[in-house]
């Protein structure tokens, strides 16, 4: 574990300098001992995350939006929701020397989070103005510890560790507790005795002194210069934010370069270099397995067209060749006196440099050999007829197709996982869920053919000028916004070319000034597949002249007089969606 005293430090100066006075728009829990918050400060969303697990704990800032975990909320989740959302953050300290952060949040009340990353005492604790535990992550009883954390008692912090300030000591008093530790490393005499010193800390101090993260022994005013030097940052900052890495993989991190190491690689913020470490072993979001499943379905769907096509391509090919089986039939039957009985093959001057060769079945009369050519002419003619609109249609599918997967891309919860897949099932890719697979939604275990409401409401949005912004979280949505919702004069955005959420500006009668259809086609290009690309072509028009495609999926659309505007693709939202927010808390309740 490397979230040190220093980690924290740096940490809380890093939320310090993003987070302050930012608003709480949403709380969620990405796993059962972790808690996410979506705070909006300096103009834009921010991702905080804090986790409670032994083996990971720390709080940080993440680079993606956080993904819902559990299927039911946690006691703690919904004292967050009812004295946190919609709070601002006022204050974030770092209590003494401690891994623990303290995020001071008001709300109606003021309230407090602690966030204890300590090993295997970690805890995510939220205390009230008065003092007193509201709840947390892990409940410890009187039986397990002397510091009760239990709804309704006192907070208290962690006991005091019972070791020197680095600063009280003289090199003489530090050589006495290094020789006391024997023959084993230095650093572990600096973990053992000195405030604030983590293992990584220790050997990053034994390695600048001595040479060797794991000598037996260093020169004790060398060492305390090392960690006036390395601790002072807890008051100075300048913190060198980075990971160590080891055969192309991060193996550590930290606030201040760890020369220990032979390769380090310096990262913006301490968030960005924790996000490099903790990715390798496991992704924050919760749901890469399931919506890992639901991709190969689609990349099964895929396969599946791509062979039809194949199929149809070849079929319409050898068609196209059709009159060439007429001339041969025609030139059987002209020359069948001269083609002997048992022949296997007839050649006709025509003129050409090479006399046209056209083979024969010995077993057939020559009368027998042209009405088999004239057969197959026939054949050929109906798929020539036949194949073009099964290219058409099998078009439709593939854009439906591309149109699902960019579900599943958008997709923001298991809820929204668990449609896209019912979606895939419904169109004929994959299986239902069965009993016993998980699925928040009962609808999506059993999907009706027609009028299936989409899970949630659309993203909600408000520009700068004041207009509304709807955005389709997937395509039974995207169908519903459109054609349901729209009014004919509000102005409808899609990210050009490729799959996305239908974007609704709602002009309710007003002229919409350029500045507005910017913002919303922003979002119609960040929530599309093109949402990594740097600009991005978004096609916008008034609803009327939007017209549902014939024979294409839910939300597949022409467009007639359109506009084009290039933008890059960003989500701007800020408080419009807290307030008319999909919010999953009626959906999650308990009963």
């Amino acid at each position: 574990m490397t979230f040190d005293v220093l980690a924290a430090a740096a940490m809380a100066d890093e939320l310090r300098n993003t987070l302050l006075h930012g608003r709480v728009q949403e709380v969620l829990l990405p796993e059962p001992m972790g808690i996410g918050l979506e705070i909006y400060a300096g103009g834009r969303r921010h991702y905080l995350y804090a986790t409670a697990n032994a083996q990971e704990a720390r709080v940080q800032l993440a680079g993606d939006r956080l993904r819902r975990g559990p299927d039911r909320p946690s006691p703690l989740l919904l004292l967050l929701r009812k004295h946190v959302l919609g709070g601002r953050l006022v204050e974030v300290e770092q209590p003494g020397r401690e891994r623990v952060l303290r995020l001071a949040i008001q709300a109606a009340e003021l309230v407090c989070l602690y966030i204890e990353a300590m090993g295997r005492h970690s805890n995510i604790i939220l205390v009230d103005f008065q003092g007193q535990v509201l709840g947390a992550v892990k409940r410890v009883g009187a039986q397990l510890s002397r510091r009760v954390i239990l709804p309704g008692q006192p907070y208290t912090p962690p006991p005091p560790q019972g070791k020197t300030s680095y600063a009280s000591l003289s090199p003489g008093r530090l050589a006495e507790l290094m020789a006391e530790q024997g023959d084993g490393p230095a650093w572990k005499a600096l973990v053992a005795h000195i405030l604030g010193v983590s293992p990584l800390l220790a050997r990053e101090v034994i390695y600048r002194v001595s040479g060797d993260p794991n000598a037996a022994d260093a020169a004790p005013g060398a060492v305390l210069a090392e960690l006036d030097k390395l601790l002072g940052l807890v008051e100075a900052g300048g913190w060198q934010s980075g990971v160590a890495v080891e055969g192309g993989r991060a193996v550590a991190y930290s606030p201040y370069p760890l020369t220990h190491y032979p390769y380090w690689e310096m990262t913006e913020t301490l968030s960005e270099a924790m996000t490099l470490y903790y990715s390798q072993r496991r992704e924050i979001e919760g749901y890469a397995e399931a919506r890992a499943a639901v991709q190969e379905l689609v990349d099964a769907g895929r396969a599946r067209l791509r062979r039809q096509r194949e199929a149809l391509e070849q079929e319409l090919g050898a068609a196209a060749d059709r009159e060439s089986l007429v001339q041969r039939g025609q030139l059987i039957l002209a020359y069948s006196a001269q083609i002997a009985p048992g022949q296997r093959e007839l050649a006709v001057d025509l003129g050409e440099a090479e006399p046209l060769r056209i083979p024969l079945d010995a077993q057939l009369t020559p009368a027998e050999n042209a009405q088999a050519l004239f057969r197959e002419y026939d054949k050929a003619k109906a798929a020539a007829a036949r194949v073009p609109p099964l290219l058409e249609d099998l078009a439709a599918k593939e854009a439906t197709l591309d149109q699902l997967e960019a579900d599943l891309l958008l997709a923001d919860n298991r809820a929204e996982i668990d449609q896209a897949r019912a979606e895939l099932v419904e169109a004929g890719y994959g299986r239902s869920i069965h009993r016993g697979e998980r699925s928040d939604h009962a609808q999506a275990r059993r999907p009706s053919p027609k009028g299936r409401p989409a899970v949630g409401r659309p993203r909600r949005y408000r520009t700068r000028d004041g207009f509304r912004v709807w955005v389709g979280r997937n395509s039974r949505q995207n169908e519903a916004l459109t054609f349901d919702q729209a009014k004919p004069d509000d102005l409808w955005l899609h990210a050009r070319g490729v799959p996305g959420s239908h974007v609704l500006l709602v002009s309710e009668g007003r002229q919409v000034p350029p500045r507005a259809i910017q913002e919303a086609a922003e979002l119609a290009a960040h929530f599309s597949r093109a949402r990594q690309d740097a600009q991005v072509d978004v096609s916008y028009a008034a609803q009327r002249f939007v017209h549902r495609l014939p024979g294409g999926g839910p939300g597949m659309v022409t467009l007639r007089r359109e506009s084009v505007v290039r933008v890059a693709p960003r989500d701007w939202g800020e408080e419009e969606e807290v307030h008319h927010r999909d919010t999953e808390d009626t959906e999650a309740k308990p009963g």
